[in-house]
């Protein structure tokens, strides 16, 4: 006998999610919106690179890019064994920038009596900015 344990969502979940992956304009959420929305869909992101502080330590930024759209091109490197070329397993090769969805975290930092707030915006490189 099986057993299944449905987890209930927030509600406006779908709304949350849709926001998130659009990004067609910047969003400010609370902490609390955040942490409630953010982990419905944090395992399609994937953090580039670490946090970095600005401003005097009253912001932090992440960066997120969406976990298929492989950002760095595929190394051609031969592995050598003891003196013989090793050759890699045949596999296929995943084109770099199929995808341009990556987006920009901005977290405010607790001081006094304001509140966490939190930015999500959509990054874009430099390059691809220009072909648009």
């Amino acid at each position: 006998m099986s057993s299944s344990i449905m987890i209930s969502l927030p509600s406006q979940a779908d709304t949350y999610r849709d926001m998130f992956f659009q990004l067609e304009k910047p969003v400010q959420l609370t902490q609390h919106e955040f942490d409630e929305f953010w982990p419905l869909i944090d395992t399609v992101w994937t953090k580039i690179g670490r946090n970095t502080t600005q401003q005097q330590g009253t912001i932090q930024v992440q960066l997120y890019e969406y976990h298929l759209r492989k950002s760095q091109k595929t190394s051609t490197n031969v592995a050598r064994n003891e003196g013989r070329i090793v050759k890699p397993p045949i596999t296929a090769v995943w084109i770099k920038d199929l995808c341009e969805a990556r987006m920009k975290i901005t977290r405010t930092t607790p001081s006094g009596s304001e509140p966490v707030m939190v930015f999500l915006e959509r990054k874009y490189d430099t390059a691809q900015t220009q072909h648009r």
